[in-house]
């Protein structure tokens, strides 16, 4: 893959022989890679690097991959997978509550995690394009009152399913045309404005 889209992943086993074998592993595979024996290591090296994907082993010993997630994904926003040799279902179902892209049970080759990388990167992507999506979204609602009520014109007369959808639809009909999105609502709700004017006129007449 080039250069410029290597994804850099973080790796945190307290299992040397593994770390040591899936780090070159995915070095060869062309992805930039860091380390971690421990998860204080991994906490550390996570926030000063900030990689794309963490692979979290979930019992090290100074601290579990739990907490390890939970700080870098607070912190920094990295998004993370689970490492481990234990496939108990609680174990699995935290993992998922803590928000884990995926759950790996140990042992594992670099052939068979890659593909589980690949994905994961892929959702966390799609994951953080959705809360930017929605922090827009927020800001615009929260910054101008007629792109509110142009977003809710939209969704009460059926032209889009959600509030996000809606907003969506406004910034991409801003894009095409290039202008700028507070413009367009504004132009949505005069001449919704003016059509619900007429209509009330003709009906009392």
């Amino acid at each position: 893959m080039p250069a410029s889209l290597t994804p850099s992943i973080l790796l945190a086993d307290d299992d040397r022989l593994s770390l040591v074998n899936l780090y070159h592993g995915l070095k060869e595979a062309d992805f930039t890679v860091f380390k971690a024996e421990t998860g204080g290591q991994a906490i550390e090296t996570g926030l000063r690097e900030c990689p794309d994907l963490a692979v979290l082993d979930i019992k090290m010993p100074d601290m579990d991959g739990f907490e390890v997630a939970r700080r870098l994904f607070s912190e920094k926003q990295i998004p993370f997978i689970f490492l481990s040799a234990y496939s108990q279902q609680e174990l699995v179902r935290r993992g998922a509550e803590e928000g884990a892209l995926g759950y790996i049970v140990k042992p594992i080759d670099v052939e068979q995690l890659i593909p589980i990388i690949v994905t994961s990167l892929d959702r966390a992507r799609e994951l953080r394009d959705l809360r930017k999506t929605k922090e827009n979204l927020n800001i615009a609602l929260n910054s101008n009152r007629e792109v509110s009520e142009a977003i809710g014109i939209l969704v009460g007369k059926g032209y889009a399913d959600s509030k996000d959808e809606a907003f969506e639809k406004l910034r991409k009909y801003a894009r095409k045309n290039e202008t700028k999105l507070k413009d367009v609502a504004g132009q949505l709700v005069e001449q919704v404005t003016r059509v619900n004017l007429l209509l009330q006129k003709i009906a009392d007449s």
